[in-house]
């Protein structure tokens, strides 16, 4: 029984552990494609700051024609002023659409950060349980085991009980035979005393035999 539960234990643990490895996964595929749609965002920023650039050329481009449609001197007076402003207000627009993509870019970094530190969190969490479990596995082992140690013992505290318990009475059944032989052999005027003896070698092996089994 105890062997099923730390097999159990260990099967969890592994769980766990798989769980573990699957959120530094998941965490680290979020931040892979945070950072892709990041990366989009500079294709972007180009293909807007070219539209942008482009849009203020066609306005001064315009503008200029029109002056020099109405007289005017495009590269000088009013003319010339008039162009150095669309072109300051170009380069701010231009410096508008990058900070706008320099700050999705760094939210999006933030994200793709986020989510990475989460997946090892997860997987942190999931690897403090599994070290739980493993521990109690190692525990619900140890317990089978020292199980097994005590019933072992406690067969061989038996066998060594059975053997004691035969041990006197195999000397006393083996003293008798040979005093009875003794005493079916001797002469009739020694038959008593042959008796005796074969009676006295009985309990002299029975304890003998008691002696041998407590060694």
């Amino acid at each position: 029984m105890e062997l099923q539960g730390a097999a159990m234990y260990a099967q969890q643990a592994g769980a766990y552990m798989g769980a573990a490895k699957a959120s530094v996964g998941i965490g680290k595929g979020n931040a892979k494609s945070i950072r892709l749609a990041a990366a989009q965002l500079d294709r972007y920023e180009q293909l807007n700051l070219r539209e942008a650039t482009m849009q203020a050329k066609r306005r001064i481009g315009q503008g200029r024609t029109g002056f020099a449609a109405n007289g005017v001197l495009v590269d000088s007076g009013s003319a010339a002023m008039w162009e150095q402003d669309e072109a300051a207000d170009a380069a701010l627009e231009r410096l508008d659409i990058m900070q706008q993509y320099e700050d999705k870019s760094w939210s999006y970094l933030m994200q793709a950060n986020k989510a990475e530190a989460e997946g090892y969190q997860n997987a942190a969490g999931y690897a403090a349980q599994a070290a739980g479990q493993a521990g109690a596995a190692m525990q619900a082992a140890g317990s089978a085991y020292a199980s097994r140690l005590q019933a072992s013992a406690a067969r061989a505290a038996a066998a060594r009980a059975k053997k004691k318990k035969w041990g006197g009475v195999i000397g006393t059944v083996a003293g008798a035979a040979v005093g009875a032989v003794g005493a079916a052999l001797a002469p009739a005027t020694f038959g008593a005393s042959m008796v005796a003896t074969g009676l006295a070698g009985s309990a002299i092996g029975g304890a003998a035999g008691n002696v041998a089994d407590t060694l």
